[in-house]
């Protein structure tokens, strides 16, 4: 078993990233780096890494909005990436500058072998 967590934190142009082998991060290391309870980032389940495109799972805190975390641009800039991907609409019109949704906080992206995701 193989996997890979990027952190994408506020206001960091590039994700920290944490290898696994033999294990899964525990619901605890997740919610620490996020600082709270997990929700799943809806659409974003593809992620282009290494250059790579591969099926991931996020997460990021669900009460992130309420808590007033700061908006997380580059996790906003993979999740309208995702959608894209998906043929889903997209978080920013193409003539508007503000995005319709946006992420906030720090927000972890997992992704590895087919042993790593189906035990996620």
């Amino acid at each position: 078993m193989h996997g890979t967590m990027l952190l994408f934190q506020p206001g960091h142009n590039v994700p920290t990233v944490r290898e696994f082998s033999d294990q899964l991060p525990t619901l605890e290391e997740l919610q620490l780096a996020i600082g709270g309870h997990l929700e799943q980032v809806p659409g974003l389940k593809t992620i282009a890494y290494g250059g790579v495109v591969m099926n991931c799972t996020a997460l990021c805190n669900e009460d992130g909005k309420l808590k007033g975390l700061p908006m997380n641009d580059l996790a906003t800039m993979i999740w309208t990436q995702a959608l894209r991907r998906g043929g889903h609409d997209t978080l920013q019109p193409l003539d508007w500058l503000q995005p319709l949704d946006w992420l906030v906080g720090p927000v972890v992206v997992l992704f590895g072998d087919k042993e790593f995701m189906s035990e996620l």
